[in-house]
């Protein structure tokens, strides 16, 4: 509280993360300037992009790119998956990351019947991440809470259409024109 009253700038990465500030430190009518965060040099190289796309499958592929933690939700991300597209193998979804959720949420989708159609990636490096986003039809955010979602510039820089949970920073970035906002920790919505 004390470094926010004597700054002479306050700077956030979302206008829902300086909402908040404002609430959370009493802010009143303080001027918040929201600088957003900027796009790896990376996924401006179309080498991986091109070998991305030589490779893609026939399957529809959704990605979702986080730490396995339980504040990116990606339980409800798998429930979503199983309301929508059990048993269908023409649909699959790639999960890129690591983290002290992966062996639940490997078990949850062994026990929902989606094994076969949800792979588990582990971690990725710059290179993989961008492969991933090149090759995938729509990605995917299921967080509880995001100040930004530097994944979601990410995916729409390799001009992948997104569907994210309205939870702090994708309402910056998600509009009508590229995506879908549903609400978070609600399973039905996000399948739909």
């Amino acid at each position: 509280r004390a470094v926010l009253n004597h700054a002479d700038a306050i700077t956030v990465v979302s206008t829902v993360f300086g909402e908040l500030l404002k609430t959370m430190f009493g802010l009143g009518s303080r001027c918040i300037t929201t600088i957003y965060n900027v796009l790896d040099g990376e996924f401006e190289n179309s080498e991986p992009a091109q070998e991305a796309l030589q490779r893609k499958n026939n399957a529809f592929t959704f990605a979702h790119i986080a730490n396995l933690i339980s504040i990116k939700n990606q339980s409800d991300l798998l429930k979503a998956f199983a309301i929508k597209f059990k048993g269908d193998n023409r649909i699959q979804l790639r999960i890129g990351g690591d983290g002290p959720m992966r062996r639940p949420l490997e078990r949850q989708s062994r026990e929902m019947g989606i094994d076969k159609q949800v792979v588990f990636l582990g971690r990725l490096d710059r290179e993989e991440v961008l492969r991933e986003m090149c090759s995938c039809d729509a990605f995917v955010l299921s967080s509880v809470v995001e100040t930004f979602g530097v994944v979601l510039i990410e995916a729409l820089a390799c001009g992948k259409p997104i569907v994210a949970t309205r939870c702090g920073g994708p309402e910056d970035i998600v509009t009508d024109d590229n995506g879908l906002l549903v609400p978070a920790k609600d399973p039905a919505a996000l399948a739909e």
